[in-house]
């Protein structure tokens, strides 16, 4: 039966340790502990059979270089029942052969073990005797510390599941967790609810609004029929269930979302509508066609002036920060999220089209909101910048900075690219897969086929067997390995 594929980007930073570390050691010296000690961002390519528990994992780091191998089987499967002590040298040896690790200079901090109808199984974890805040590791204190740590399982016999991350003060986290509250601001739709009955509301051109859920709804389908959602569930799925009931229940997903976002976008235009008509009566909304051509002359000006505005706002406010520290709760890294998708430059384009619709709405809502119920014309200003600026969201700090300066959590000190001329991503400057490979035409596909070779070769050192169970996909096939429905393992696996 053959073997079905799942190749996703993911990100495995925490932004909480990321702020720890912000504060503590800069973000420069951040982006060098991703690029060379924690590996920050890495392609994950699951394998695995519908209904099967048993399953593997390959985990490539940006540049394509092997991370770690995971092998998962069932709960019940038949294995050894190695001691504590023979568990801790078989990890200890495949971190000094495979992954070249000098033990000397790590800490054994956790170990525990977990009986098994028939094995039994041992998590072990060690930490980097030297502080990721601390270069020089003058102090004996490691409670006030943040430190590198992997871990290891050995499952019956068979050492797997290597990964690595970063502990920071149980304490630090704590008071900063505690100071993120959730707040959720129901005023505006609270307000707008109290008003259904009266003739205003009758008023609201919900058709029109309709119209532009319509696109908000086409962009989203071409999110989901074109973006990384297809490879999300599949990495995501559990196979004690079948595969069948998998893809079921994201198709629900995708349609209970369709609506939501349909309804979001319809209801935020409205309420924007209604409060703006509120404040300014009858006055005549501007539309997209038949208004004067100095009309559009200076829509155009105020969309870049005010764009131009709000990076020299983020330039100034990073400035102060560097120069008048406040507390914050997290820092996420940045790095770009649809390079695992069936086909990014739609996907990319069409997000763009529905946040772009969301968040006119929410501008034009504040807007409204703020002129009709704030009568002083200085609040009015003052509160509608503060409003729109809350609402930029990350996409300033994305672009503001500019993709070469030093300052800007990447992972693995790169912003992630796609080169037009020959199709492949680069980290830092660094390719993601290695040039020389034939099979690299696709992102995904690449990952998948150095996913492949590796398989291989772990299954004949595992089984002992000379003849290889899985081959390089070619060329033609890698093509078409990102897209829903398509497995690399039925390539690669044949009928084993």
């Amino acid at each position: 039966k053959s073997y079905v594929t799942a190749t996703i980007f993911v990100d495995v930073t925490d932004a909480t340790a990321n702020e720890y570390l912000r504060e503590k050691i800069g973000v420069p010296a951040l982006n060098e502990i991703y690029e060379k000690r924690v590996p920050g961002a890495l392609w994950h390519i699951r394998f695995f059979r519908d209904g099967q528990p048993e399953e593997y994992s390959v985990v490539l780091r940006p540049d394509g270089g092997l991370h770690s191998v995971h092998h998962d089987v069932a709960e019940a499967a038949a294995g050894a029942s190695l001691s504590k002590e023979d568990a801790l040298v078989k990890a200890q040896d495949f971190l000094a052969t495979r992954e070249g690790i000098n033990l000397s200079q790590w800490t054994l901090v956790e170990a525990t073990s977990e009986k098994r109808p028939h094995r039994l199984d041992h998590k072990l974890i060690w930490q980097e005797k030297q502080p990721l805040d601390d270069p020089q590791g003058t102090t004996a204190d490691t409670a006030d510390h943040a430190f590198a740590r992997m871990q290891l399982a050995v499952v019956g016999d068979e050492v797997t599941s290597y990964r690595t991350f970063i502990k920071i003060p149980d304490e630090w986290r704590r008071k900063h967790e505690e100071q993120s509250v959730a707040r959720t601001i129901l005023g505006y739709l609270i307000l707008f609810l109290r008003e259904i009955r009266s003739e205003l509301m009758k008023a609201v051109p919900w058709r029109r609004f309709a119209v532009w859920g319509l696109f908000g709804l086409a962009a989203y389908g071409l999110v989901a029929g074109f973006g990384n959602r297809f490879a999300q569930t599949l990495s995501q799925y559990q196979t004690a269930i079948p595969l069948k009931f998998a893809i079921g229940a994201l198709g629900i997903g995708l349609l209970v979302g369709a609506f939501f976002y349909l309804g979001a976008i319809v209801l935020v235009f409205a309420m924007a509508w209604f409060f703006l008509r509120q404040a300014f009566g009858d006055a005549k909304f501007p539309g997209w066609r038949g208004m004067p051509g100095t009309y559009y002359r200076d829509a155009l000006a105020i969309g870049i002036g005010g764009t131009a505005a709000l990076i020299a706002v983020k330039r100034v406010s990073e400035w102060v920060s560097t120069h008048w520290p406040t507390a914050h709760q997290s820092l996420g890294a940045a790095f770009g999220n649809d390079f695992d998708s069936v086909l990014p430059a739609i996907s990319i384009s069409a997000t763009a089209v529905l946040r772009g619709l969301l968040f006119a709405g929410l501008i034009a809502l504040t807007a409204g909101f703020i002129a009709a119920r704030c009568k002083s014309a200085a609040v009015r200003v003052l509160l509608f910048v503060l409003g729109s600026l809350a609402m930029t969201g990350g996409w300033v700090w994305s672009y503001a900075r500019g993709a070469n300066e030093p300052d800007r959590i990447f992972s693995c000190l790169g912003n992630l690219r796609a080169d037009a001329r020959d199709d492949r991503a680069y980290i830092a400057g660094q390719p993601l897969l290695s040039p020389s490979r034939d099979s690299m035409r696709s992102r995904a596909g690449g990952v998948a086929g150095v996913a492949a070779d590796i398989m291989a070769e772990r299954q004949r050192e595992h089984r002992g067997r000379r003849k290889p169970l899985i081959s390089r996909p070619q060329r033609s096939h890698c093509r078409h390995l990102a897209k829903p429905g398509n497995a690399i393992c039925l390539l690669c696996f044949g009928n084993k």
